[in-house]
């Protein structure tokens, strides 16, 4: 739904949510300030990282209360191929490089 269409059909919820964007809780959902709570376990884990240059992790939570990390490496050059608008050198069209390293850290 867009904007629009949930200020006619949940004024209320509208409302709602223009008055406090950060602790509105959707319907059935969460609000900014549940994702935060909700996230701030791994955030505040991440500067304990060592992080190479040029890599995504993608981090995510595990059941046993470990967390599951995935890294990825980026190949610079052709990511500015795409931003200086050169086709990248991919044919799909990803600047991501298909080295992948996964593990689960405690």
């Amino acid at each position: 739904m867009t904007y629009s269409e949930i200020a006619k059909s949940m004024p209320e919820e509208f409302a709602a949510r223009k008055k406090d964007k950060l602790r509105y809780r959707y319907p059935a959902g969460e609000s900014y300030m549940d994702v935060i709570q909700r996230t701030e376990p791994v955030i505040t884990e991440v500067p304990s990282l060592e992080i190479p240059l040029h890599t995504l992790i993608e981090l995510t939570p595990m059941p046993d209360g470990t967390m599951h990390e995935a890294r990825l490496s980026v190949d610079v050059d052709a990511s500015e191929a795409q931003f200086m608008h050169q086709p990248p050198p991919h044919a799909d069209g990803l600047p991501l490089q298909p080295s992948y390293t996964s593990q689960t850290v405690a």
